[in-house]
């Protein structure tokens, strides 16, 4: 069985999962933020991100992409971070509303 490790995107207090992936490595994360790169923007409000400290990433807007250091099998277990694209689609039908 293969571990796969916990992307998260936070500011400050807030924290929300990008995606479960297979490698620990920068070029992973990237490749995560890339794959939801139009959500990713919408949500973050920025259209790129940059090299951070322990293998993560920043955004101009005050967001970063690092690891959270749980396995999957740890956050269910734990309890799962929300995902950072059904509180995009809950902002956005708030804003309809």
């Amino acid at each position: 069985m293969r571990t796969y490790w916990e992307a998260i995107l936070e500011r400050g207090a807030e924290r929300y999962l990008l995606a479960y992936i297979p490698r620990r490595t920068r070029r992973a994360l990237f490749k995560a933020v890339c794959s939801r790169g139009e959500a990713f923007a919408r949500f973050t409000g920025a259209d790129r991100v940059t090299n951070a400290e322990n293998l993560g990433l920043a955004t101009a807007t005050g967001w970063r992409v690092r690891w959270s250091g749980r396995t999957m099998r740890d956050a269910r277990n734990e309890g799962e971070l929300p995902y950072f694209k059904d509180r995009l689609q809950a902002q956005e039908s708030e804003a309809d509303a």
